[in-house]
């Protein structure tokens, strides 16, 4: 019978096997390999035109990139001072657009979103409203279009204002009466005025005014077009990962077949059966053609020694076959029935030095040890050889 002293069990191919799909897995589904991203406004546009009487319409296209945050989706503060926000609505091509207006007193903040999804990376949100009490009938136009507490930068921030005619057009940025910083102009003769911040940093605000000498059919302002895109190379790196995670197990299975993990002796079956030769390395598969029917052990080989190859293992066995040997070779002698005596052998003074040492101490003051009950010096001897 030959026995394979360490088998590769069941549970380390299906580790492997595992290890092949975990980490190409994880990259797919963004999990792993992604990189870390700050989260940011790509870019705003934000378009003014007449609305009734007294007030103006808004309309804010916001492409705010979430990075590698969750978010529910965007939200917007803004003042009452004009009135309520009137008239919301909300568009999201490739997130959810649920709309959700509290009134809060001074200012009135709209979220949009679902507040059981969440996102990361780069979407467009498009949120248009009313601010009733402009008050442009007077002539005057003086919007705040971002406050200073927005925490985050805007790579672009647009401005365009249709349907008005102005004097003396201004555009401001900074803190709350900072002037200057911006340019609100005019598109040739038309009555749209624009103004472009690139990048607007955070916690800084923009104001927008002048004074409006008449009003015009607003043009209609084009969406602009979306910001570039992160590329997304995790299904790249998944087939590179599984590929290399293939080709390291392969390969690793091949070099363990081709190595061995078994030592034997000698080229041929009697070579090994009796350890004639130097040591080598072979297959499973080549242990099994070395098998035979017989055994011999090896010349020399002690009782205690014997039982730790069955066993593989030092224990209470092992120790019990050392005493065996020494009573089989007269150094110790077990006599009686009940109790068992054990006392010293007439050839102990044959035995090994150490051995003979041990011997000694464990009869250096009585020449019998009943057995049956506790020995301390018994004890501390088994204790020693087990070590």
């Amino acid at each position: 019978m030959d026995t394979v002293l360490n088998p590769v069990k069941s549970w380390r191919h299906l580790a492997v096997g595992a290890s092949l799909f975990v980490a190409p897995g994880l990259v797919a589904l963004g999990l792993l390999g992604g990189g870390k991203y700050p989260e940011r406004f790509d870019a705003k546009q934000i378009v003014v035109m007449p609305a009734g009487e007294d007030g103006v319409r808004i309309t804010e296209v916001v492409d705010q990139d979430f990075g590698s945050e969750e978010r529910h989706g965007y939200e917007r503060l803004i003042p009452n001072d004009f009135g309520q926000p009137q008239d919301i609505l909300v568009s999201a091509p490739h997130a959810t657009d649920d709309l959700f207006v509290t009134n809060e007193g001074s200012f009135t903040r709209i979220r949009i979103g679902d507040p059981d999804i969440t996102f990361d990376g780069q979407h467009r949100y498009v949120l248009s409203y009313t601010l009733p009490l402009a008050r442009i009938s007077l002539g005057l136009l003086a919007l705040d279009l971002v406050d200073n507490n927005t925490e985050l930068e805007t790579g672009r921030f647009e401005i365009v204002l249709t349907g008005f005619e102005l004097t003396d057009p201004l555009c401001s940025v900074g803190d709350v009466g900072d002037e200057g910083g911006c340019e609100l102009i005019r598109d040739g003769d038309g009555d749209v005025y624009r103004a472009v911040i690139e990048p607007l940093a955070p916690f800084e605000g923009v104001t927008i005014g002048g004074t409006i000498t008449g009003l015009t059919e607003p043009t209609e302002v084009p969406t602009p077009a979306l910001p570039n895109r992160r590329e997304d190379n995790s299904m790249q790196w998944a087939i590179v990962l599984g590929a290399l995670g293939a080709l390291t197990a392969v390969g690793g299975f091949l070099i363990a077949r081709r190595l061995g993990r078994n030592e034997v002796a000698g080229a041929t079956v009697a070579d090994a059966a009796y350890a004639d030769g130097s040591a080598r390395k072979v297959t499973d598969a080549e242990l099994d053609e070395l098998a035979t029917t017989e055994f011999e052990a090896p010349r020399g080989l002690r009782p205690w020694q014997g039982t730790m190859l069955l066993t593989e293992r030092v224990g209470p066995d092992s120790v019990s076959a050392w005493f065996s040997d020494l009573i089989a070779q007269e150094a110790l002698v077990l006599s009686g029935d009940s109790p068992q005596v054990l006392s010293r052998g007439p050839k102990a003074d044959e035995a090994p030095v150490d051995v003979l040492d041990d011997i000694n101490r464990l009869f250096d003051t009585k020449a019998e040890i009943p057995m049956g009950k506790y020995q301390p010096k018994l004890a501390s001897l088994w204790t020693r050889v087990q070590k």
